[in-house]
């Protein structure tokens, strides 16, 4: 009766192991509903003053020997450090932090070699997004949206959060359906997601990564933005917004060493304990981010320009 409800054939769903439907839709719609949650709190408990003056502030102000925020960035070799540092700074912040389930996603998914040349796969395509993008900027970015001031007529949101509304909120979408493709909850597409090819996946996700870029409003990378439109160079504006890419990524890499080689292999037996393991791990922490993605850009930021409502947990 589950099976004929939800117009599924588990038997003939890779990924998906003999069981009980009624188990396995329990545990899928638990994965969801505990993702989904968790998400929404993130959102609800996010501070962006803290994340981004405190940590990314303090940790731009001691790389660069300065006050980031008071000083221009003067000649090409420091923006081009800048570039790498406001990177590095800006990891955990709201538009750079989901970037993490990039580590789990692709690490959950495969074994052995497969899991380093994933990341690798996907760090190279988010710094090709990130440095076209950064040419595009250094050619013809004075008129976008990212480094203007301007604000909308009657709730006074800037521009640049509108546009950085589309771009997360868009991303966090995909990421919601890629983890209920990934759960069996949208069949057609589960088949066509589970029959990707590794490296198809790991370029999906670096073209995603490399996005976020498009959206950030982050002070420190508007800066460098504005550095980059004044330079007017699409060379230069390639290597900055790569490296800020790269910075971003550091830290990840970090933990992708920690995680697969740090725990001995623990967590890859983990996740492979049994055959649906991998799917809901990433699942998981596609939807955990989607969710937080929507719920955040889409939802707190207008809220706080009288825009909507959503809840905010302060300590």
């Amino acid at each position: 009766m589950l099976e004929k409800t939800l117009g599924v054939d588990h038997a003939a769903l890779p990924g998906i192991a003999a069981s009980s439907p009624s188990a396995l839709l329990a545990s899928r719609w638990g994965v969801l509903v505990a993702s989904v949650l968790a998400g929404a709190l993130l959102t609800a408990l996010w501070s962006y003053e803290f994340v981004d003056r405190v940590i990314g502030g303090t940790v731009a102000d001691a790389l660069m020997g300065h006050d980031v925020a008071a000083e221009a960035i003067g000649g090409t070799a420091t923006g081009l450090l800048f570039a790498l540092v406001s990177g590095l700074a800006g990891t955990f912040t709201a538009c750079n932090v989901c970037v993490f389930s990039g580590v789990t996603c692709i690490t959950s998914g495969t074994k052995g070699g497969g899991r380093t040349s994933g990341l690798l796969i996907m760090a190279l395509t988010a710094l090709g997004v990130a440095a076209t993008y950064g040419a595009v900027i250094g050619a013809a970015g004075a008129g976008l949206p990212q480094i203007s001031d301007a604000k909308l007529d009657g709730t006074g949101l800037p521009v640049r959060l509108v546009q950085a509304t589309i771009v997360f909120t868009t991303i966090g979408a995909v990421f919601v359906l890629w983890g209920f493709a990934l759960l069996g909850l949208v069949p057609a597409l589960h088949r066509r997601v589970i029959g990707l090819p590794s490296w198809a996946t790991a370029v999906a996700f670096g073209i995603l990564v490399g996005a976020f870029l498009i959206g950030r409003p982050f002070p420190m990378f508007r800066k460098m933005f504005a550095h980059a439109v004044e330079m007017g160079d699409p060379l230069y504006g390639a290597f900055v917004f790569g490296l800020q890419m790269l910075g971003n990524l550091l830290v990840m890499a970090v933990l992708f060493l920690l995680l697969v080689h740090g725990t001995q292999g623990r967590f890859e037996r983990w996740v492979h304990a049994t055959p649906n393991r991998p799917h809901s791990v990433a699942a998981a922490s596609l939807l955990f981010a989607g969710t937080f993605l929507i719920t955040y850009w889409g939802m707190r930021v207008p809220s706080r320009f009288g825009i909507g409502w959503w809840p905010e947990i302060n300590f």
